[in-house]
């Protein structure tokens, strides 16, 4: 699969006069590898990135306090390679704060995350790399590999070998769009970056999403995007934190994230993104409700704060809203009555 995109990147390097590997490797990609409690993968991770054919790279790696003795690996394993710089902290700060370590510590032109129980196919570095070379790109996305128990590996369905180059804001704009790729979109780790893009931000320090925080930010600003569908980055589903499927409250912060999302969109003015995310607050709102329900742990007070929080958006923003009056009286429900709401659309199926 991969020479498929060797090929697609190999026609465009004869078009626009990329045929000198040596100056495609003079950029420098800092590679954060965020590291708790990944004794059992960490090793494997780092091998996937000190093989990669693109060699100018460091790799920055940053342990959260692991208990399990990862940091004594990663001690042994810093020793192989120059281009390895371990960091620790003294208190668990969690994964946001981590990756903002990793990028204070960056000094490359370009940045990449991967999670330390992941791996990254021997070419990623260099396929995305050259991608953002010769479209002159801020943001190169692959696909991905889900590897489950027993090292059982599925690709995304879309790693078809093709090449698309699109603006920032349409590839955001998958994330409403294409629910089905929404681990492929809002993924902070599938990612080759600009580190400019970083300049100013960093992630959040809450418990819970930081990716949906952050991600769409980055990508939004970015004029040109590559997204190369070749599954370049293994992702290891089976022992994930927060991959447990039991709903549980927690999850209702993903509305903070969702809050974050309108405000940003209000303050570019764009108001079509603005929408989509509005739909997708109060979809999920009714969707959350159904699945505390069957969990048992429903309480009223997370779906009270967040209709509280959307209606005073939208009553600050409505006129700005380009929308049907169908989508006026759908809203107007939502926040005249939630309960009414959740009522209409169970009979709607």
């Amino acid at each position: 699969m991969l020479l498929n995109s060797f090929k697609i990147l190999k026609d465009r390097q004869k078009r626009f006069g990329w045929n000198n590997r040596r100056k495609s490797q003079q950029e420098k990609i800092s590679v954060i590898v965020p590291v708790y409690n990944e004794s059992k993968n960490i090793s494997d991770c780092i091998e996937s990135i000190r093989k990669q054919t693109y060699t100018n790279f460091e790799i920055i790696i940053v342990d959260d306090c692991s208990t399990d003795g990862s940091l004594a690996i990663c001690e042994e394993i810093s020793k192989k390679d120059a281009r390895i710089a371990l960091l620790a902290h003294d208190k668990n700060m969690g994964i946001a704060n981590t990756r903002n370590t990793g990028l204070e510590a960056a000094t490359g032109e370009y940045i990449m995350f991967v999670d330390g129980d992941d791996t990254l196919e021997k070419g990623t570095l260099e396929i995305m790399k050259r991608s953002c070379d010769v479209n002159k790109a801020d943001i190169c996305i692959c696909d991905i590999a889900y590897l489950y128990d027993g090292n059982i590996r599925k690709k995304s369905k879309y790693a078809n070998g093709e090449s698309e180059i699109i603006t920032g804001k349409e590839f955001d704009m998958c994330y409403f769009l294409y629910p089905d790729t929404i681990k492929e979109n809002i993924s902070v780790w599938n990612k080759l970056y600009s580190a400019s893009l970083f300049k100013e931000i960093r992630f959040p320090d809450v418990k819970n999403y930081s990716d949906e925080y952050t991600v769409f930010k980055l990508t939004n600003s970015s004029e040109i995007v590559t997204y190369i569908h070749e599954a370049l980055y293994n992702y290891r589903v089976s022992t994930k934190k927060g991959e447990d499927k039991t709903f549980t409250n927690d999850k209702y912060s993903i509305f903070d994230a969702y809050m974050c999302r309108l405000k940003f969109y209000e303050e570019k003015a764009q108001y079509d993104m603005m929408w989509y995310t509005f739909k997708r607050c109060m979809y999920w709102l009714y969707e959350y409700k159904n699945m505390a329900k069957a969990a048992g742990c429903y309480d009223k007070k997370y779906t009270k704060k967040y209709t509280k929080d959307i209606k005073n958006f939208y009553s600050a923003n409505k006129s700005k809203f380009e929308i049907t009056s169908r989508d006026r009286k759908q809203i107007a429900l939502f926040i005249t009555s939630f309960t009414l709401y959740c009522k209409i659309k169970d009979l709607q199926g």
